[in-house]
């Protein structure tokens, strides 16, 4: 019994690990202590109050900039959950609208994909009608955080290594990690 008890604990500090450690990209906040480029990206949104501006959508930035693994073409990528891809077409046109290079390059029933230039941060919103938890920008996030914290700085520099040499993320890191298989699926299960 007293083993079963040990198990138990265990996993309940793994999942209270697991759930303040992907809770930590709920905010930006940080944003505000991290490197040079996290620092700049932070005080844009703020002073841009683009989170507030998006609060309704449960914002979360995620990509390469949260994890340190950005290359200088890197964007900013922002997930935002829709209940109705039309409306937000509209609400996302009133805010943004103004900005001159502001474009909606994917539509569907369930998706929406936007672009705009603010300071010297490209960024793409993309919008689903899942909870940005669940979408797979967030969650391939996590995971790479996680081998990113596991390998260290070696695994850091590889994969920015082969971003450099024009590969996207996910396929950086299966490289990266000898991982085979479809880089986007395998990934989660590294």
């Amino acid at each position: 019994m007293h083993h079963f008890a040990l198990i138990e604990f265990n996993m309940y500090v793994y999942r209270n690990h697991l759930k303040n450690y992907c809770m930590k990209f709920l905010s930006i906040n940080y944003l505000e202590q991290g490197n040079e480029r996290q620092r700049a990206l932070h005080s844009v949104l703020t002073s841009h109050k683009l989170m507030e501006m998006l609060a309704d959508y449960n914002p979360i930035v995620v990509g390469t900039i949260p994890i340190n693994c950005d290359i200088a073409t890197s964007d900013v990528d922002i997930l935002l959950q829709v209940n109705d891809v039309e409306e937000a077409i509209n609400n996302l046109s009133t805010q943004f609208g103004h900005i001159a290079d502001f474009d909606f390059l994917k539509r569907s029933p369930t998706c929406l994909l936007v672009n705009f230039t603010i300071d010297s941060f490209q960024f793409e919103l993309y919008c689903s009608t899942l909870p940005t938890v669940e979408q797979m920008g967030y969650l391939h996030m996590i995971k790479e955080n996680e081998l990113l914290e596991k390998h260290g700085e070696s695994l850091r520099k590889k994969v920015i290594q082969l971003k450099n040499q024009g590969l996207k993320t996910e396929p950086a890191f299966c490289k990266a990690l000898n991982i085979t298989g479809n880089p986007f699926k395998a990934i989660l299960d590294a």
